[in-house]
């Protein structure tokens, strides 16, 4: 692909960043440079550009909807002095990182790394949603002394480290708060590390740590969506995410709980927010427990009961008397 060539107008790091913890939700391309490098933005669509910041510390994300364009980092650029590793993951739509040699394209989960030390030029080639990643490089230069290939390149959609973060971001965008904000920083850091392809002791290091948590923090999702199919047992559910049911229960270990044991939590977790819902007051205590994946209702109120120290009938009632209160 030739280069673009339309009118620019640079983007400009602000002074102030958005603070370590903090959401910022901005429209036009100023909020999608929040915590990146200067560049060059060339809009090349009718769909205005917006952007919801979020500061983890050592890592920050943009989650960004906007329209065909073209973000180049030219030699003058780099005046900037931030050393930074960015990387830009595809919701979906079509971009391309142009190369030396011949232009480089991705689509799907796949992504483009990008270095402030060095000049690019990425293009996305249609409306699109993507998130951009930003790290800053010191800290991670132990690390990036593993992977032979090129940092600079595109990282294609099947890759499955790539996916996994796909999904860890959009579970952290969907929550307003988070217990630990390090924790959180290592997980992104340590599968955007491994979809780089780390080698030898580098790469165990970042499986045993944030690849490791974040497929738990995949599962244990997943868990909640599926529990109320009846019969889900580890094996069938452990096809669905790709693994084999001897991986997941090691996942699972650390949380002191056996597969069924979070299946049985999810699936009274799902009865008690019916129960409490006066949209589902009409419903019968039997059809209740079917809805959230029990079979059997003796074992269901029996379950119940252990877990909230009252009968599901005891519940509704209360919920009922609380919103008439």
């Amino acid at each position: 692909m030739a280069t673009i060539q339309a009118a620019a107008s640079s983007i400009r790091v602000p002074d102030r960043l958005v603070a370590a913890g903090a959401v910022h939700s901005e429209p036009g391309r100023q909020g999608f440079m929040k915590q990146n490098m200067e560049l060059d933005f060339v809009n090349r669509s009718q769909r205005a550009f917006s952007a919801t910041v979020r500061n983890f510390g050592a890592v920050r994300v943009a989650r960004v909807r906007g329209g065909a364009s073209t973000f180049k980092r030219a030699s003058r650029h780099r005046a900037d002095g931030r050393d930074l590793v960015s990387i830009v993951i595809s919701g979906g739509g079509r971009f391309c990182l142009e190369g030396k040699d011949e232009d480089r394209h991705y689509s799907g989960c796949g992504a483009a790394v990008l270095e402030s030390r060095e000049e690019s030029v990425l293009h996305c080639l249609e409306d699109s949603d993507a998130w951009t990643l930003v790290m800053d490089r010191a800290p991670l230069d132990p690390l990036l002394a593993g992977i032979r290939a090129p940092l600079q390149r595109c990282i294609q959609g099947d890759n499955a480290a790539m996916c996994l973060l796909d999904g860890y971001l959009k579970v952290l965008f969907s929550v307003e708060s988070y217990d630990d904000r390090t924790l959180v920083s290592r997980h992104i850091r340590d599968l955007a590390l491994s979809a780089l392809g780390l080698c030898g002791d580098a790469q165990a290091y970042v499986r045993e740590g944030g690849v490791r948590e974040a497929r738990l923090q995949t599962v244990l999702d997943r868990l909640a969506r599926d529990a109320a199919e009846p019969g889900l047992d580890p094996a069938a559910f452990a096809a669905r995410l790709d693994l084999s049911p001897r991986y997941l229960h090691r996942l699972l270990e650390p949380t002191g709980r056996s597969f069924n044991e979070h299946l049985l939590k999810c699936r009274l977790e799902r009865a008690s927010a019916m129960l409490r819902d006066p949209h589902c007051s009409e419903m019968k205590i039997a059809e209740v427990a079917a809805k959230a994946g029990f079979s059997d209702i003796s074992h269901f109120n029996r379950s119940f009961r252990r877990a909230y120290g009252d009968t599901p009938i005891g519940v509704r009632v209360r919920a009922a008397r609380a919103r008439s209160a």
